[in-house]
């Protein structure tokens, strides 16, 4: 796909059988070595397969044979939208989802205020690394999954982003 900084690659992943949904799945912080073959966004992007969704993958913005520069959360949320809108084009019908994991849940979440998703999937969320206040007031249907020594964030944080806000959050 093209991008605002150039070329993104992409990949699909799709489902046997009948389609449930279309899902845009983002990777961790390229700066930390995150691309779209992280073992946790693997194994997290291969149950929503086997749920039925096809999966849209793509490495932001200077990582893998995506091109341009890391832009601190804001050209990677571009990035996102682009890969939003070809995932609508190619399945105008399919409820669309997004999954983050970690650097990609803080990007996702930003993203799915813009767009209508009928639900966000955050894994690992870094909420002592980036600010969640956007998401105060919001209304966002979110499942969590959180570990409980993950050192971006407690779990304690990172249920309490989310009660003072008007997402649906599931302990996971």
């Amino acid at each position: 796909l093209k991008g605002d900084a150039g070329r993104l690659e992409v990949l699909r992943h799709d489902p046997t059988g009948d389609l449930a949904g279309a899902c845009l799945c983002l990777h961790p912080d390229p700066l930390h070595g995150g691309t779209m073959h992280n073992k946790v966004l693997y194994e997290s992007r291969r149950a929503l397969v086997n749920a039925g969704l096809v999966c849209y993958s793509l490495n932001f913005r200077g990582v893998g044979l995506s091109e341009g520069e890391f832009d601190y959360g804001e050209g990677e949320k571009r990035d996102a939208a682009v890969l939003d809108a070809h995932l609508r084009s190619e399945h105008p019908g399919l409820p669309a989802m997004v999954l983050g994991y970690s650097f990609g849940s803080w990007v996702g979440l930003r993203l799915a205020l813009e767009r209508s998703y009928v639900r966000a999937f955050a894994v690992g969320l870094p909420v002592a690394v980036f600010d969640f206040s956007f998401l105060r007031g919001e209304e966002l249907r979110v499942t969590a999954f959180h570990g409980e020594f993950d050192e971006l964030g407690r779990p304690e944080e990172v249920r309490r982003v989310f009660q003072y806000i008007g997402t649906t959050a599931t302990d996971g």
